[in-house]
Formats: structure tokens, sequence, C-alpha cells
């Protein structure tokens, strides 16, 4: 969803800039100082997906990026005719995503890019959309009680020939959206998952050796048997850790 905000929240004349460069340059301060464009993420727990009476709480199932413009993933899903950067474009994620996708190889060019299916929504329940409008309206909440603080952010719907027929304020129109306007966060996993050997699924053992191949691991987020709930820098690094230690055990190295 995207916001439009005004100034002071949003400076987008070019003598705000200039001020923002040199107070970077003098101080190393200012909005030019912040840590990249996410700088502000959110996770939830919905109501779909609750823990079993008197068990502990679930981890999130939805996760929140807010950024400050609308980059080219959003001008192209949108087919927005220029960037926009007077706005603040929140997005919800799944997690764990109950759908999945599939990757193959691309039989008629064994040179040629495989053939990705990422198969969003495919989850026979519809749980994964309702993950997602449960984001949305989250969002809308968290617009209002921002409005009541004072910090009025302008509701900026998606052009007129998405959804059009629909109230902008109904359920319908959230699920008509996230349909229409999904795309990927990064973070791909899962394609060369880690199992058992009984595990017919499974591509690589828990030594991260691809099965029946010789000498061969696979080292990052596609050995994950399902996603984690979060960013994935993280979870690679330790598997690539654990992929050092098995690597010097095969060759008789001490871990120290």
């Amino acid at each position: 969803m995207e916001y439009e905000c005004a100034p002071p929240l949003c400076n987008v004349d070019w003598a705000h800039h200039l001020k923002d460069l040199a107070e970077y340059k003098a101080a190393r301060r200012g909005p030019l100082s912040a840590a990249g464009l996410l700088q502000l993420a959110a996770f939830i727990r919905t109501d779909l997906d609750p823990p079993p009476q008197g068990g502990p709480a679930k981890q999130p199932d939805l996760q929140i990026a807010f950024t400050n413009i609308i980059d080219d993933n959003g001008t192209r899903c949108f087919r927005y005719d220029q960037w926009r950067f007077n706005r603040i474009k929140a997005m919800p994620a799944l997690l764990r995503p109950r759908s999945r996708g599939s990757v193959r190889l691309n039989a008629t060019n064994p040179e040629g890019q495989p053939i990705v299916s990422m198969g969003y929504f495919s989850d026979p329940d519809g749980h994964d959309l309702g993950v997602i409008v449960k984001g949305l309206e989250f969002v809308r909440k968290l617009q209002s009680s921002l409005r009541e603080h004072g910090v009025n952010l302008s509701s900026n719907p998606a052009p007129a020939k998405y959804c059009s027929d629909l109230d902008a304020d109904s359920a319908e129109y959230l699920k008509c959206l996230t349909r229409t306007a999904t795309l990927s966060m990064w973070h791909w996993s899962c394609t060369c998952r880690m199992g058992r050997e009984d595990d017919e699924e499974a591509v690589v053992n828990p030594r991260l050796l691809v099965r029946n191949v010789r000498g061969l691991r696979v080292v990052d987020a596609s050995v994950m048997p399902t996603v984690t709930s979060g960013n994935t820098n993280a979870p690679v690094i330790l598997i690539a850790e654990k992929a050092s230690d098995l690597i010097r055990e095969d060759h008789g190295i001490p871990i120290v």
C-alpha cells in the first residue's frame, strides 16, 4: 500500500536535497546517514494460525516493511509512468507461506534459464491470501492511529484500472489488490531442501551433500526445508558456518 506524505515528513524539493547533502558531508548526519531504504519493519502474528490452547505463542507469520520511495519494482508492478518520491510504501510479506512454487529444467534448451513458477496463493485453503489481507488491514489501522497523533499520510490507491469495480475500503478490494500487485521480495529459498535419506523430496542430506552425486554440496538458502520467519541473511551465514565445519570434519581438520 502506498501513502503520500508532505513536508516536513517528506522533502522532495532540491533545496532540501542540497541541505541534506551538505549536512552529511560536514557531519555525517541527517537523512542521508540512514542505513538504506528499509529502516522500519513490523513482525506480526495474525489470528489465522493461532497457537495451541495453553501452548506458547508461535512465531510471527507476517512482516511489514516500510520504505520511503516507490522504486522500479513498484513502477513495474503498478505500471506507473514515473518514479514517485514523496511516498511511503508499506509491503506485507508472508513469513510462513503454505503455497509452493517450483523450479524445473528447461527441457528444450539445457543452457537456458530454468523454468520458475512462483505459485503465489496456490494453497488450497486460501490461507496465504488471508494473511496478506490481514497485513493490509493492519497498515490501514496504523495510518488511522498516526493521523490521530498528527501524522497525516494520504492514502494513494492503485491506478483505477486495478480493482476499480470494488469499494476501496472493502476486504474484497484488498484481496483483488493482493492478487494483482504481488511480487517477490528477495529471500528465495527451499528449492534444494535438506532431508533424511528416506525423504524423496530432499535434494541434499543433513551434511549438505547432493544425493547420488559425489563431492558436491549446496550451501545457501535453497537447502532450508521451510523458510525462516524473517530475512534470510543471518540463517544463511549460519548454514555456511556449519558447512565449513562439515568440510573440515570430512578432511580430518580440527574444528577450533
